[in-house]
């Protein structure tokens, strides 16, 4: 259970999540008797912490009703920053999939768990290091067809002036949307 929250997590935090993944931790739960949910919440003994399960155990609530006992999604919200359990709470897969068409200057800020390392974030997103850089490069460079988006090419510079006076679309997102027009019938 851990291991599948644990990637749903990780692609929220992205814009990257998947319905499949969510029906995986619900096929789960549903099999989960009490002795497993207690064993699932003692891996918060010795000072670790499930702070980020609440937002795939709640989205996941959402979509399969009575999977996830309460008493669970109660614990795992005790330690999830206010911020990130305000934002799940609202939530729907679309906002965290790649069904979100837009991109975020800041997508997965609200998983930052104190204001410093919000800032270290927001900091990092807009001077990204060099490394941070070739990585993305690298990336998209891995991405079939992504260079008929100019978006990858542009200087980080131009891309920031773009989130902020105008809403542009995600490239991978464009890529499936153009794929899927280009299907023949």
């Amino acid at each position: 259970m851990i291991h599948l929250l644990l990637h749903a997590a990780g692609n929220m935090r992205a814009r990257a999540l998947r319905l499949i993944q969510l029906h995986d931790i619900s096929l789960l739960a549903a099999r989960f008797g009490s002795t497993d949910w207690a064993e699932f919440l003692a891996a918060f003994s010795n000072d670790r912490s499930l702070w980020w399960a609440y937002a795939p155990v709640m989205l996941t609530a959402q979509y399969y009703q009575g999977v996830i006992p309460a008493g669970v999604i109660e614990r795992l919200s005790l330690d999830c920053p206010l911020l990130l359990r305000r934002f799940v709470r609202h939530q729907r897969l679309t906002g965290v999939s790649w069904s979100n068409i837009r991109i975020e200057a800041f997508p997965g800020l609200e998983w930052s768990r104190t204001a410093p390392e919000a800032f270290e974030f927001m900091r990092n997103r807009i001077w990204p290091s060099r490394e941070a850089r070739l990585e993305l490069k690298d990336g998209a460079a891995q991405i079939p067809n992504s260079s008929s988006i100019p978006w990858y090419g542009l200087a980080h510079r131009t891309r920031i002036l773009r989130w902020v006076i105008s809403r542009p679309p995600r490239v991978q997102t464009l890529l499936s949307v153009r794929a899927a027009l280009a299907q023949e019938v």
